[in-house]
């Protein structure tokens, strides 16, 4: 009885189409076409190509066969697909992939033809649509529940109900067999309307696969992807445009240990779902993602273009992300990740977020314009330790906090802590960086950055983490754009702006260390104010608020605006303009919990300069030092494990003591030991 019933259990599995398998396909290649095939074929030319694929589940005759390692199979050209959903279940091995292509001569016309279409909607031309009694949708019983409706290749937004799909053009609502569309009082029949069941286009099993040159629509799942690796090492999206998904787009989800997994060279646009990653990978060992352009629906969007979860090692590099909420999400256990190369803009939170543990590298990427929302940030770590930061462009992040948030070019928070953040170049950023941890126990270095034309402060510290971070050999270009600035505050400012317009009036620092900034440290940078400000902000360089201990000195603060009036210091409220010195400096000394930076009191800001830096060309943005520049061999050596003697532009130095500010002057016969070697503490 036993054996019987196993029996019948056996033979049921070979009823189910989906697991039904012939003998092995044999070496191939094999070719499939939807226009000239048949799975009566053999498969074996491209003048005899199967139908479908041997993994569609719509597959008959001898394409129901088994493939192995190193087979390939192309896809024509030109063709299109619907109702397909493809179960990857034979495996490849290591070096010798299965591969799903286009790439051959078996185009419908030439190699310029649109990639071969696999779309899991239904077949529009089989699609009867009627009119609503006049309204503005139309609706065709489907026998199913539509999840994405795509017309001319375009998602359709889904609406909660049918009166709102009758007002709201270019929409869809869908009951379990009823599905009703509005698309702009046009009948559906005059385009190419795909509705899509809930399903993938490709499900990977097993592993070491490549999908390639391939076009997938009108995917929608409730877990997973348009194309979706189940837990193996070794597959490859490549070359894949992705369209018309209500779910994630592409996903990698490996197994812990695995590796080997990749996504690149993607075209993925906007989903119908706002609040799902359009490229995700989660467990995976050292996954890559390269080469992919990403574009999404806008301010409407709270997803991601990209999300790495517990994915060590992972390698970003050469993306383009726009129009979503994050760029790239890097969170828990991604430790060890690599960014560099790629370019996030319009944006609605952050270009890079940072929220696992750390020890990556974030260089060479250029990020910009992300001000959509109210936490608006180039590269934000968010309780992320040990990370490279150097090499990035970040501009135009504009959101205040008088939009109830902050745009900047760099912010690291939370618990964050010996963090590099050097050779950056921020500018026309609400905040250049932003210094602001609650727990973190310091050691974060910011060094040789440019930062220029901040809209209020250039680099602002307002953390109280528990230890001493270190801002050193920075160039702070003061001249605010004015965007929340009020009438009364004049100076050269934006184009056309100035420092007008609406709002309180506060157009910030060079370099501050305010509110609750516990522990910081101020040594060799350049501050150059360029806006005079008004009786209450504007300075080069303030400090203020319930701090613990600050450390500073060897700084160069130069007042540039017209007639010489702005403020080149503050302290608690009270402002010191250039002709002052003395008197900033006798009041930093007489503070009690502000340093030189040997620890001494009495020695605060004693080597500071007031005195004009010599910037090569200022109005042409150029803001290296002349060879006769004061800031020359102007600064102090500090002997810490995370010094650095490269300068903003590359250059290495030993001499000391250093320059003033991010770039290295030319020395010439300067003798490497200089004006004194300067000497500090490190708390």
């Amino acid at each position: 009885m036993k054996k019987s019933l196993l029996t019948l259990f056996l033979l049921s599995l070979l009823a189910v189409p989906s697991l039904s398998w012939g003998a092995a396909c044999g070496a191939g290649p094999f070719y499939v076409s939807s226009g000239i095939g048949s799975d009566s074929n053999n498969g074996t030319s491209a003048a005899t190509p199967w139908a479908h694929h041997p993994w569609d589940s719509n597959k008959t005759g001898s394409a129901n066969c088994t493939l192995a390692a190193g087979n390939t199979v192309y896809m024509r050209r030109g063709d299109v697909w619907y109702n397909t959903y493809l179960s990857a279940a034979q495996a490849g091995s290591s070096g010798n992939q299965i591969i799903m292509t286009s790439v051959n001569t078996f185009y419908a016309v030439s190699p310029s033809d649109a990639y071969p279409s696999l779309s899991v909607a239904s077949v529009p031309l089989k699609i009867t649509w009627t009119q609503d009694g006049g309204n503005n949708d139309w609706y065709a019983t489907v026998g199913q529940q539509a999840y994405v409706v795509l017309f001319n290749g375009v998602g359709l937004a889904p609406v909660t109900t049918q009166l709102l799909c009758q007002s709201t053009a270019n929409s869809f609502y869908s009951t379990a067999s009823t599905v009703y569309v509005n698309v702009g009082g046009s009948s559906p029949s005059t385009g190419t309307c795909e509705v899509a069941k809930q399903n993938y286009v490709i499900l990977g099993g097993g592993g070491y696969q490549t999908f390639s040159y391939l076009d997938l629509r009108a995917g929608n799942t409730t877990a997973g992807g348009v194309a979706f690796n189940n837990g193996y090492a070794g597959v490859i999206f490549d070359h894949l445009t992705v369209e018309g998904f209500s779910n994630y787009g592409l996903y990698q989800y490996g197994t812990s240990g695995l590796a080997g997994n990749q996504i690149t060279n993607c075209t993925v646009t906007q989903g119908t779902k706002a609040s799902v990653a359009a490229l995700y990978l989660s467990n995976d060992g050292a996954p890559v993602v390269t080469g992919n352009t990403v574009t999404g629906g806008g301010s409407s969007f709270t997803g991601d273009a990209i999300k790495v979860l517990t994915s060590p090692n992972a390698v970003i590099s050469g993306n383009t992300a726009t129009y979503y909420y994050n760029g790239l999400d890097i969170s828990s256990g991604s430790n060890g990740f690599q960014v560099f190369g790629n370019t996030f803009a319009y944006l609605n939170s952050s270009g890079i977020l940072v929220t696992t543990s750390g020890l990556g590298s974030i260089y060479s990427n250029q990020i910009h314009d992300v001000s959509a929302g109210t936490n608006d940030n180039g590269i934000w770590l968010s309780s992320s330790n040990g990370n490279l930061v150097y090499g990035n462009t970040i501009y135009n992040n504009t959101s205040g906090y008088y939009n109830t948030g902050h745009g900047t070019g760099i912010e690291y928070s939370g618990s964050s802590a010996g963090n590099l953040i050097y050779q950056n170049n921020l500018y026309n950023n609400y905040i250049g960086i932003l210094i602001e941890p609650t727990s973190g126990t310091g050691g974060n270095l910011i060094s040789y950055n440019l930062v220029a034309n901040s809209t209020v402060n250039g680099i602002d510290c307002e953390s109280s983490g528990t230890g001493y971070d270190l801002v050193f050999n920075d160039t702070i270009i003061h001249n605010p754009s004015g965007l929340n600035a009020a009438a009364s505050c004049t100076g050269p400012g934006a184009p056309g702006s100035g420092c007008t317009g609406s709002g309180t009036g506060y157009v910030g620092h060079g370099m501050d260390s305010q509110s609750s900034c516990a522990y910081i440290e101020f040594a060799n940078n350049l501050v150059y104010l360029m806006q005079p400000g008004n009786s209450s902000n504007c300075q080069a360089f303030a400090i203020a608020g319930s701090y613990t201990s600050v450390f500073t000195d060897y700084n160069l603060l130069y007042d540039a605006t017209p007639g010489g009036n702005g403020y080149i210091g503050q302290l608690n409220g009270v402002y010191y303009t250039a002709a002052q010195k003395a008197s900033w400096q006798a009041a930093l000394q007489a503070d009690g919990k502000i340093f030189g930076m040997d620890g001494t009191t009495a020695h605060a800001e004693s080597h500071e300069l007031i005195s004009n830096p010599l910037l090569t060309n200022v109005a042409g943005g150029n803001y290296t030092i002349g060879s006769n520049s004061p800031a020359i061999g102007a600064g102090t050596w500090w002997n810490n494990s995370i010094s650095l003697m490269t300068d903003y532009a590359g250059t290495t130095t030993n001499y000391l003591p250093p320059d003033i500010g991010a770039y290295w002057g030319s020395r010439g016969s300067y003798s490497k030991l200089g004006k004194g070697s300067g000497s500090m503490i490190v708390p």
